[in-house]
């Protein structure tokens, strides 16, 4: 391979680091945007439906659920129906996860609504990041450190098969 092959892992890492740095900057994104909602005015609403769902399947065969949420609640007299437990996240895993969600809201049960004041049709139940958040966060931070570390090493066997 000569030197092909350290241009090759510094081109490899160099996709690497602008992947993760895509992931990390959406991530920034959705945790300014859940924390926002702390901000939002509160209003109470009526959870309407709520269910587990399968959406679909992991790489191993095993069912995938998330917990659907619909609950009604009113701004300025103008009444609304969202879905969303938490902004920007949106969160699978086994049945008995979504159920467990599923059972802190029951249909009839009353919960405080989150509602965005520029557009009241957005609104969430819970403030802030949820879910394996955190664990994403940590494995695109890896992901870039690795990354970076690639970069490093493929670029110094890059200068070195060039002098030799």
């Amino acid at each position: 391979m000569g030197k092909i092959g350290p241009l090759l892992r510094l081109g490899g890492s160099i996709f690497l680091v602008v992947l993760m740095a895509k992931f990390l900057s959406g991530m920034a994104h959705t945790y300014r945007l859940a924390n926002e909602v702390r901000r939002w005015p509160t209003t109470q609403g009526t959870v309407v439906k709520a269910e587990a769902v399968k959406v679909g399947s992991d790489e191993e065969g095993n069912d995938e659920y998330e917990a659907r949420i619909r609950y009604r609640y009113e701004v300025n007299g103008q009444t609304y129906e969202g879905h969303a437990i938490t902004l920007g996240a949106h969160v699978t895993g086994d049945r008995r996860s979504a159920e467990r969600i599923v059972a802190v809201y029951p249909e009839g049960v009353l919960v405080r609504v989150y509602y965005n004041p520029r557009n009241p049709a957005e609104a969430a139940l819970k403030p802030g990041v949820q879910g394996d958040f955190w664990l994403f966060l940590a494995l695109m931070a890896a992901g870039l450190l690795i990354g970076v570390g690639g970069i490093l090493y493929s670029a110094k066997e890059v200068v070195q098969s060039l002098r030799g």
